[in-house]
């Protein structure tokens, strides 16, 4: 039919214009010999795709007609099959489609695709081009199209994977990239892909880059190549388009707006969120071990009086076991009151490290209109308090059944009293809570003020708020779970008739918390047991499925999304985290040749004569793998992201340590609450020891921690842990004396446990002088820099006043520059930049003396 055609309308070969209307045509190869065509028209015909109909072969395709046809879709089957026609300047495709509601009105399709996709079209269906390529952007589209063979129209998602180009054309081309709009590239099959930093350079000057190579770029990843460019003195001759004279120092879209100070900025505030980190993983190694160390209490060892007596007060505030019972209108809610929190509290942690708020509204109402927030700041305190106690009178109505006959707040209220208990303890934990998030809030603020003209504040800010984050969901897991395994525990209280009261491991009531005062009436013979939940200690133990309450119902649900879902959570972050390292700085290769490096030198130390050889082979190999983990340890500072804060204190190997842990406390909950028996010589002493000799042992041998004092701070409070409860239970397998057992116990907690306080204590003072020490390091040597990038300023300068005289003659002649002196000149070194500057501010002096001789030179 498209042969039919042409001949109806008499086209030749030589036609630059061609109508072929109401032809029913839906194949364009026929049309292909027609090199010289400019103007098409297919209107009213049967096209369905453009895909594989090679209309980029016509190079002069200026004007296309796509009206009235039957297009399955108008991105898939027109736009992206025009982005290869690289004159392509008009379009008309409305009602194009088969679906015609698509491409009915030219507003819904207009923008996007085709003007996202197509930017060099000039208009379509009538309408011009508002996203089309400025003047920077036709310079970039040219050379990409001569050095590359990129259409104008490809420009959105740029193809260049086995072309075999080279380290010497990838600066070319990111000059080239910072001055167009491009979303995806697809160029690692290539030798220049071996260029350093590659990925970072790409994002770096590719700012509308959602994709590198098939991987989504984030916003870590975009900070990271910001901070990380900005530090690589990129030498400025090899990033630009045109080496005339007017724009010699002319700098890229993508490097204008950085400033020296900026990238001082930016590397002291990632140094600063490194050293946090830090700081962060030192608190949750003592918490982890405070932690293990409350539940090792739990299990009812051996230890002396005096012991118990020294922790019993503080050792549960960090497993969030607090006890209210204090305050007498909490005290029959206290249990209820922290369930609720702990369950709620991960769903707070998840907003506070999913929720970023906006930039550009925090600065419009705390910097713009700060007198006015300050006053709705202060009138929010006051709404705070009224709106709690209106939510403790709701929420305690509300949880009054019907036809219950207590008698509740609102009746109490008309009566002049205070209100009940239970409405009280909303009115408190609400109260507490808004509160708490006010003075956090305040705190942001009055930072942000201070600091919001930092061009990093912002992005160190958000990266902070997901570490802190991270930070408290690591550390309350173990609580977390615990509160809702607990509801399914038991506690068996043993009745002592001697002194006719009950105990729990070491703890003595006069009656169970659970027992009904029918009960207490009761007798009961010696050893006679009363089981109490151990989530909540006023209830009776399950009996039957019937005896579930609500909140056993919310435990079973939460359960799957936090005890399963959190270690989840952050194996999958780990995971991200390492992966973007991975790609960044290509560790798998890199490791992948360490393994090589290292079965190479076990086969020498398999072959070696002399002893002498093989300890110097075995040498070889752990610095060799010392090197790897500095080299990784390196990766994690450098790229710092929110997440790198739990992989960040590890090796390689040992990235998902942090699961690891959240494991250890997992069994020593699953043994604290589920294995029965109180007894010292019980299974679950003896499976607590097990478990926390076996993590012992196993962190010993593989020393996770890239850091030597972070190492050294781990093992200590693991061992003091395995010995605190392994000397309990050794003082009374062996049968000591009373006076004997109790000064070896004594002796052995007071010298573990201090030794274990040295040891933390010295970590933690540790780190502010190393961070003091690197923050000096970094600002002798950006100091250093600022003064180098003066001079090449002075000397830029220089170079402009002697351009500007010359101009006319300098800048045909630069023009003609071949490829190879461009190439040499890529080459430079610090000293020759010197050098030239020196030389050029000398001309530009002489050049006042005798301006015609110096035009000649230039």
């Amino acid at each position: 039919r498209t042969e039919l055609a042409l001949e109806s309308v008499h086209a030749t070969p030589e036609d630059s214009q061609i109508e072929i209307n109401d032809f029913g045509i839906r194949i364009l190869s026929p049309i292909l010999t027609f090199v010289k065509l400019e103007y098409l028209n297919l209107s009213y015909n049967d096209l369905e795709t453009l895909e594989g109909q090679e209309l980029h072969t016509l190079p002069n395709l200026f004007w296309l007609d796509l009206r009235h046809n039957h297009f399955t879709s108008l991105n898939d089957a027109i736009v992206k099959p025009l982005m290869k026609c690289h004159n392509l300047r008009h379009l008309y495709v409305q009602f194009a489609t088969k679906a015609q509601h698509e491409t009915a009105k030219v507003k819904d399709y207009i923008f996007k695709p085709v003007f996202h996709t197509l930017r060099a079209l000039e208009s379509c269906d009538q309408t011009k081009n508002s996203l089309k390529l400025d003047d920077n952007g036709e310079k970039a589209a040219q050379i990409l199209n001569s050095n590359f063979g990129l259409s104008r129209n490809s420009l959105i998602e740029i193809y260049l994977n086995g072309r075999g180009l080279e380290e010497e054309a990838f600066p070319r081309f990111c000059t080239a990239l910072s001055m167009i709009y491009c979303e995806k590239i697809f160029c690692s099959d290539n030798p220049w892909s071996k260029t350093e930093n590659y990925r970072f350079l790409l994002i770096f000057f590719g700012k509308h880059l959602i994709e590198v190579d098939g991987k989504a770029v984030g916003m870590d990843e975009r900070g990271n190549a910001l901070r990380i460019v900005s530090a690589m003195k990129l030498d400025k001759r090899l990033y630009f388009l045109e080496k005339t004279a007017d724009i010699l120092l002319h700098q890229s879209a993508a490097t204008a707006h950085i400033s020296e100070a900026g990238v001082v900025t930016t590397v002291m505030a990632d140094q600063m969120l490194n050293n946090m980190g830090t700081v962060l993983a030192k608190w949750e190694i003592l918490i982890n071990f405070l932690q293990v160390y409350a539940m090792l209490f739990a299990l009812t060892i051996n230890w002396p009086d005096w012991w118990y007596d020294f922790n019993i007060h503080w050792i549960y505030i960090f497993s969030i076991d607090i006890d209210l019972a204090w305050l007498n209108f909490l005290r029959d809610y206290q249990y209820t009151i922290k369930f609720v929190i702990l369950a709620l509290l991960p769903v707070f942690i998840f907003l506070l490290y999913y929720v970023d708020p906006s930039e550009d509204q925090f600065h419009s109402y705390y910097i713009k209109q700060s007198s006015i927030s300050l006053k709705i700041q202060a009138c929010e305190f006051f709404l705070i308090g009224i709106l709690s106690v209106y939510a403790g009178y709701i929420l305690e109505f509300l949880a009054f059944k019907s036809g219950n006959s207590e008698t509740n707040s609102w009746d109490l209220l008309e009566k002049g009293e205070a209100p009940t208990g239970l409405a009280s303890s909303i009115m408190i934990v609400i109260f507490v809570c808004a509160i708490i998030y006010w003075f956090l809030r305040a705190f942001v603020v009055l930072s942000y003020q201070r600091r919001y003209k930092s061009t990093t504040y912002w992005f160190s800010f958000i990266k902070y708020k997901k570490k802190v984050a991270l930070f408290f969901l690591t550390v309350c897991y173990q609580p977390i779970a615990k509160n809702l395994l607990a509801n399914f525990a038991r506690s068996e209280y043993s009745y002592r008739e001697a002194t006719d009261d009950w105990i729990l491991g070491r703890k003595v009531s006069i009656h169970p918390p659970c027992m009904s005062v029918y009960d207490q009436t009761l007798n009961y013979t010696n050893s006679a047991t009363f089981c109490c939940q151990s989530g909540m200690p006023q209830r009776k133990c399950l009996s039957f499925g019937s005896d579930l309450e609500w909140y056993h119902y919310v435990s079973i649900i939460l359960c799957l999304f936090y005890i399963f879902g959190i270690p989840w959570f952050v194996y999958s972050l780990i995971q991200k985290g390492t992966r973007e390292i991975d790609t960044n700085y290509k560790v798998p290769e890199k490791a992948a040749q360490l393994q090589e490096r290292l079965k190479k030198l076990k086969e020498d130390i398999k072959v070696a004569i002399s002893s002498k050889e093989r300890k110097k082979l075995k040498k070889q190999v752990k610095i060799e793998i010392k090197k790897f983990n500095a080299s990784w340890a390196r990766y994690c500072r450098e790229y710092t992201n929110a997440q790198n804060y739990l992989y960040f204190s590890y090796t390689r190997d040992h990235r998902f340590m942090k699961v690891f842990i959240m494991l250890e406390k997992l069994v020593l909950l699953a043994i604290l609450l589920y294995v029965v028996g109180n007894e010292v010589s019980s299974w679950k002493t003896v499976a607590g020891n097990i478990v926390v000799g076996l993590y012992f042992i196993t962190t010993v041998i593989t020393r996770p921690f890239s850091d030597g004092a972070e190492s050294s701070m781990d093992s200590s409070c693991r061992f003091t842990n395995m010995f605190n409860a392994f000397i309990g239970v050794v003082g009374d397998k062996f049968g000591l004396t009373s006076a004997s057992q109790n000064s070896f116990q004594t002796t052995g907690l007071i010298v573990v446990n201090a030794v274990n306080f040295a040891v933390v204590s010295g970590g933690f003072i540790l780190n502010p002088i190393k961070a003091w020490y690197i923050e000096h390091q970094i600002s002798r040597a950006i100091n250093s820099d600022i003064a180098t990038s003066a001079v090449v300023a002075a000397g830029g300068a220089a170079m402009m006043a002697a351009g500007a005289v010359g101009i006319s003659i300098g800048q045909k002649a630069v023009e003609e520059e071949n490829k190879e002196e461009e190439r040499k000149s890529r080459k430079y070194q610090g000293e020759e930049i010197k050098k030239q500057i020196e030389s050029i501010q000398e001309s530009s002096i002489n050049s006042n003396n005798n301006n015609d001789d110096n035009n000649n030179n230039n």
